[in-house]
């Protein structure tokens, strides 16, 4: 039975292939290897982390399911293998680490989220669900990040933290980079810690402005309401949306005729997410005009 991988066949005999791959040993069953690691072998153990790159998806799902029941006994090959060339293999090992908790891995995954060339959101993910504070700095830092993905699993996990994630999030607000402010505004606006809520209120035009909006409004302090409310007026639908759903989360009464108003908005969107707001605030349904023209009550699950 043989496997492509790359330019290479690997033929799991052991015999010399033909073009230069050289020769291949055999590769000892899964089976056996996941026996050994129960029993203690450190090499063992190793042999089932490299295996998280298998070719054969059977045996990386076997060798996972091996080493996540090892639970402690891991640990060891597991931090070894963050260090891994193997972008694979480093981000399982980063996957098994976080999902333990393990508080040993906080410098080694602190250090991959600054160098790894790829996968560095595993690292972000991961701090996250270990919990360390130290981590913070190191979470706030990655808002900025060059990759999408780590930016946003770095303000996951800093949301993890909570309160104690609020005076880091706080200085990065004068970070010069516009998407370090606007994921440190997402997680304050996500925390939700009344602390947060003048140095937000003065953001005004120093960061994305839908985001700003959500994040006042999920704040819940009414001190945001004309802020707020000014943005109903603006040319921009996805602003007007915004600014409606971020009147429903304050639930504040002044809310009301303006909420009214929106449901002759022309974007629909708009229209239905005033209902839900007068729904909620004043606890009465009412009816907006639909994408097809029709006057119907806001779809909910539960009704």
């Amino acid at each position: 039975m043989s496997r492509r991988i790359g330019f290479c066949t690997v033929v799991f005999v052991a015999f010399l292939v033909p073009g230069g791959c050289g020769r291949v040993e055999k590769e000892q069953p899964i089976a056996e290897v996941i026996a050994a690691a129960r029993a203690g072998d450190g090499a063992s153990i190793r042999d089932l982390i490299r295996r998280f790159a298998h070719p054969d998806p059977v045996v990386s799902e076997k060798a996972w399911d091996a080493v996540v029941a090892l639970g402690p006994a891991a640990e060891p090959a597991l931090l070894e293998g963050l260090s891994s060339a193997d972008p694979t293999v480093a981000e399982y090992c980063a996957g098994a680490l976080g999902g333990r908790e393990t508080k040993a891995a906080l410098d080694p995954l602190i250090k991959a989220l600054k160098t790894w060339p790829l996968r560095r959101y595993v690292a972000a993910w991961a701090l996250g669900e270990i919990g360390d504070p130290r981590a913070v700095p190191a979470l706030v830092g990655a808002l900025g990040d060059r990759d999408v993905e780590v930016r946003r699993y770095a303000a996951r996990s800093l949301v993890k933290f909570g309160k104690e994630a609020t005076p880091a999030l706080l200085k990065a607000l004068d970070d010069p980079s516009d998407q370090t402010r606007r994921y440190a505004v997402r997680a304050l606006g996500e925390i939700r810690d009344p602390a947060s809520a003048a140095a937000l209120l003065a953001l005004a035009g120093k960061v994305d402005r839908e985001v700003y909006l959500w994040a006042l409004g999920r704040l819940g302090d009414r001190r945001g309401f004309d802020t707020i409310a000014a943005a109903l007026s603006d040319p921009d639908g996805v602003v007007r949306l915004t600014a409606i759903q971020a009147l429903n989360d304050l639930g504040d009464e002044r809310a009301v005729p303006l909420l009214d108003a929106a449901l002759a908005d022309p974007e629909w969107m708009v229209r239905e997410w005033a209902a839900r707001g007068l729904e909620s605030i004043t606890g009465n349904r009412h009816r907006y005009r639909s994408q097809h023209g029709e006057e119907v009550y806001p779809y909910s699950l539960y009704r």
